[in-house]
């Protein structure tokens, strides 16, 4: 995914280089190198988290806590 952010994000700033760049992806794409090239490149990103045991046990609370409103 890294490498084609880089050509991507190469691309869109040659044209607008002021131009603010968000990606959004899904899970398969959340790794440690894509979140730590976007933040030393300054490319905002939203990028989906698979579900684990894990993370369903620690958000039970906030999930119940959000059907009440």
């Amino acid at each position: 995914m890294r490498p084609h952010l880089q050509r991507l994000v190469r691309a869109i700033r040659s044209n607008w280089p002021n131009t603010r760049i968000l990606i959004r992806a899904d899970s398969h794409y959340c790794s440690p190198p894509v979140i730590d090239w976007c933040r030393a490149n300054a490319v905002d990103f939203i990028l989906g988290v698979a579900p684990t045991t894990t993370l369903r046990k620690r958000s039970r609370s906030w999930k119940q806590c959000a059907g009440a409103f």
